[in-house]
């Protein structure tokens, strides 16, 4: 039952407002939710919020209001309390389950008779409270005060945290560097682990790829993991194409009591995974003597949301040629932006294209995992890998035979594979182990795709791309591109053709 006649519910600004210059309030663009299950109420004060500045969202009852806070990291909450079905004292009780004071501050609203309500949110975790009819004035200024002992609250817990103990397992929560909050882990690998992160000073989810302390504290930072974690940064920050994912920022963690945090521990245990790589070789090479101060890098990536096209195949088996040539084009666009600027890919496979579901209508094929590209400036390139590098399935028969002088035609060989498997539903080569695989590569046999569905041009042109000799593939990506062009449907012909000739 309401308590208080619906005039005290009224929300008003009363006669003893500040001058508005008064009203503007020191704040940094923080995210507010505002509750009250009056939409005049909650109309008016969201958009007198939103002139201050603020990022104002809306909910008009309690379950809508932790719906809200469930899909996003708010600074405050104002919050009425006479609501039906869930009332304020209730939301406030779920979100002090979730959030203290200083992590999330709540100003509860309330009519002035009653003192009942506000001494129980008080004693609940309410920060503070104003009475209706509400004075924007107060509002704003108690609003402020608290995102400011929110901001040093964070400085504060930032200053500890900016040292982690170890970069494998960050918990929630975690900040990193003092500009980034670890929300969850999203992807790890053999060398390093990927978490899905807020920005702090822009409230906008990103991902943050750091290398795992025990491969860093193993290999030193003038080892293999050091150098592919420098390139991959190197390759995404100097490549701008929408294909390709997005550097946003670069850092580095200290480590909580060095390098002895890890003396003690296990062997790290080992990552199967399909790539053959370097990786091996440095369980054989001696431990150089780490640096005084245990430092991590790190590097921060927009956030992908989707799912790779690897697992895409694995629900869908495969798909249409229509579909296929979609996702393929930008695609080619990217690793064709990247050959330009003298860096092979080398790992090109349907794990590491992301099929992110952005803002517009269809899927954005986005290219990932460049720590093993091969940058053309790099000299030292022959002395830092041993024997095969890539992925078998996907390699080309010059990687398969270890041969060094690799160029981008291994790429449009590895994406001609993945073009046969995304239409046939099968790879071309296929075998019980990498070694029989590596075999069938080299010897350059596999079932033309004309035999598996009805595309006899499109099989002509995959061959092509995935000739035994690379001097018979096709020049670059450009001249393959139009080659899919010829056979590709209206629709997507129309869509793609302009960008074969950026």
């Amino acid at each position: 039952m309401l308590r208080g006649g619906a005039a005290q519910r009224l929300l008003a600004i009363v006669p003893g407002d500040l001058p508005q210059t008064t009203l503007m309030a020191e704040h940094h663009g923080e995210r507010l939710l505002v509750v009250d299950d009056n939409q005049d109420n909650l109309d008016m004060l969201a958009r007198r919020l939103r002139r201050r500045g603020y990022e104002v969202t809306t909910a008009d009852s309690g379950a809508e209001a932790l719906a809200a806070v469930a899909r996003v990291r708010f600074d405050a909450v104002v919050l009425d309390i006479n609501m039906p079905v869930m009332s304020g004292l209730d939301v406030l009780r779920e979100l002090r389950r979730h959030y203290s004071k200083l992590e999330l501050p709540v100003l509860m609203a309330t009519a002035r008779s009653e003192s009942d309500d506000m001494v129980e949110a008080l004693s609940l975790g309410a920060n503070d409270y104003v009475t209706k009819p509400l004075n924007f004035a107060e509002v704003v200024a108690r609003l402020a005060t608290h995102l400011g002992l929110r901001r040093e609250f964070t400085a504060m817990r930032g200053e500890v945290a900016s040292k982690v103990r170890s970069t494998d397992a960050m918990v929630a929560g975690t900040l990193v560097d003092r500009r980034y909050e670890i929300e969850c882990q999203i992807g790890h690998g053999g060398f390093a682990v990927v978490y899905r992160a807020r920005q702090l000073s822009t409230g906008q989810a990103v991902a943050l790829k750091v290398l795992r302390a025990r491969r860093a504290m193993r290999a030193g930072t003038d080892g293999i993991e050091y150098t592919r974690f420098r390139r991959e940064m190197q390759v995404i920050g100097a490549v701008k194409h929408p294909a390709i994912v997005r550097l946003i920022d670069s850092g580095s963690l200290e480590l909580e009591g060095g390098w002895s945090t890890f003396e003690d521990e296990t062997p790290e245990g080992s990552t199967q995974t399909n790539a053959v790589t370097e990786d091996s070789s440095s369980d054989h090479v001696p431990t150089p003597m780490p640096p005084a101060i245990a430092r991590v890098p790190y590097f921060v990536m927009e956030c992908l949301e989707g799912e790779t096209l690897a697992q895409l195949l694995e629900r869908d088996q495969k798909l249409s040629l229509a579909d296929t040539l979609e996702l393929f084009f930008p695609i080619i666009g990217g690793v064709h932006a990247l050959h330009r600027r003298g860096i092979v890919h080398r790992d090109i496979k349907p794990s590491n294209v992301f099929l992110h579901e952005g803002d517009q209508r269809r899927r954005q094929p986005k290219v990932l995992d460049f720590g093993i590209a091969k940058l053309k400036s790099e000299d030292t390139e022959e002395q830092m890998t041993v024997g095969f590098v890539g992925t078998p399935s996907y390699m080309s028969p010059e990687q398969a035979l270890g041969e060094r002088d690799i160029d981008a035609r291994c790429d449009q060989y590895a994406l001609a594979v993945m073009l046969y498997e995304c239409l046939a539903g099968q790879r071309p080569f296929t075998a019980d182990n990498y070694t029989q695989v590596l075999l069938l590569v080299t010897a350059g046999d596999f079932t033309p795709l004309a035999q598996l569905c009805d595309e006899p041009k499109l099989s002509e042109i995959i061959t092509k791309a995935m000739q035994r000799e690379r001097a018979r593939r096709y020049e670059d990506l450009q001249e393959f591109g139009r080659a899919l062009l010829e056979v590709a449907p209206e629709s997507v012909r129309a869509r793609w053709g302009s960008t074969l000739d950026e």
